[in-house]
């Protein structure tokens, strides 16, 4: 099978960088060039697409696709890295919110939004990213503007918010989380944080890194979708 262009779309398990997962498969193709669609952090799972070979052109268009997320918030703890991988910097009080008051502090980050960029996140300022700075001891404080479409499948329970998100290229999940808490009157962070999809690609017929390791490159190659 001559292929020179290809795309292969990942389920990311927790504990995976992303570039561990192309790591891994460029151990088992043969593939000189081998990109993604858009970081996931490691704690995060869930949709990542590999862009293979002459495939690699088109990262651009494929960074732009709007996403769609499902995020669960922890209200009360906040974090350094404002997911649960970080170390807890504050904790306050809290009281869950009836369904009319999420509704509206939702609504507050629906359309076009202000959003503060993680401390921890690999947006580079002065040539370093921004999660060397903050391990540096230098939290700098960013913005940027980002689309939030909507959201569905919105629940609460014990601690617990939970909804999927449908949003724009650019849009730090983890940067929703933390200001929705504020909006709410506490603190908070992302418990779990699992992509669903970027544009018209979702996790049908994706693979975790860990059958990457495991299949034979045959069965890898199955998976491949011609670009």
């Amino acid at each position: 099978m001559n292929i020179t262009s290809a795309l292969l779309a990942v389920d990311k398990t927790e504990g995976w960088t992303s570039h561990d997962v192309i790591n891994v498969l460029r151990g088992k193709l043969d593939f000189k060039k081998i990109g993604h669609s858009g970081t996931l952090d490691p704690c995060a799972t869930g949709l990542l697409l590999l862009l293979l070979g002459n495939a690699t052109k088109k990262q651009p268009e494929f960074l732009h696709l709007p996403k769609v997320y499902r995020v669960a918030l922890k209200l009360g703890i906040a974090t350094n890295t404002w997911d649960k991988m970080g170390q807890i910097t504050e904790q306050k009080t809290y009281k869950m919110p009836t369904e009319n008051e999420l509704k509206n502090a939702l609504q507050k980050l629906t359309g076009e939004i202000t959003q503060k960029i993680p401390f921890y996140s690999a947006k580079k300022v002065g040539g370093k990213p921004m999660y060397t700075h903050a391990r540096e001891g230098a939290n700098i404080e960013k913005e940027t503007k980002t689309t939030i479409y909507k959201y569905e499948n919105v629940s609460m329970q014990d601690g617990l918010i939970c909804f999927d998100v449908f949003c724009s290229s650019g849009t730090y999940a983890r940067s929703l989380g933390v200001m929705l808490a504020e909006i709410l009157g506490t603190c908070g962070h992302l418990d779990s944080l699992r992509r669903l999809s970027i544009g018209d690609y979702n996790l049908s017929g994706a693979i975790t890194p860990e059958q990457i390791k495991s299949l034979p490159v045959e069965d890898i190659l199955k998976c491949l979708k011609p670009l």
